[in-house]
């Protein structure tokens, strides 16, 4: 879409991917939004193999009658050093980076009318265009990088 669109300014740009949502919707089988997603609740923070304790947390909530969805945990700045250190271990060079980011690129196409019905749930938007706007730009968004995994590797070009 962004090179079919390149030449256009942000507002146009904005309007003709609007009209393909609405275009793909009256067109074609968008299955029907899950009324209330089932979602697992209490998802604790995984960092290196572990559970670590996390006291805070915060609340999503849902824009149409103000309920709460869920509540997530809110890792600090330890945590996410620790993670971070985890990670750089985890994917030296020659790690499957590529093959995990595909991977969960397929089961987000798998899955996509439950996720968009959690992006609708979530946010209020338009079911249609968390299903063919939001979702789809997720994908492949992860395919891209997935497809640089195996690339430079912040080793300085010659």
């Amino acid at each position: 879409m962004l090179r079919l669109t390149k030449s256009l300014n942000a507002a146009e740009n904005v309007k003709f991917i609007l009209s393909s949502a609405s275009q793909k919707r009256n067109n074609s089988d968008i299955p029907m939004p899950q009324s209330t997603p089932a979602w697992k609740r209490s998802e604790k923070v995984l960092s290196s193999g572990l559970f670590p304790n996390i006291p805070t947390t915060f609340r999503t909530i849902n824009p149409a009658d103000g309920t709460c969805i869920t509540e997530i945990e809110c890792s600090g700045v330890e945590e996410v050093d620790l993670a971070v250190q985890a990670a750089k271990c985890a994917f030296r060079f020659g790690s499957p980076r590529e093959a995990l980011l595909n991977r969960l690129a397929n089961l987000m196409e798998r899955d996509r009318a439950y996720l968009a019905s959690l992006e609708t749930f979530d946010n209020g938007k338009p079911y249609s265009m968390s299903y063919t706007v939001d979702l789809p730009m997720s994908i492949k968004c992860l395919r891209y990088f997935a497809g640089w995994a195996d690339k430079n590797h912040s080793i300085p070009m010659k």
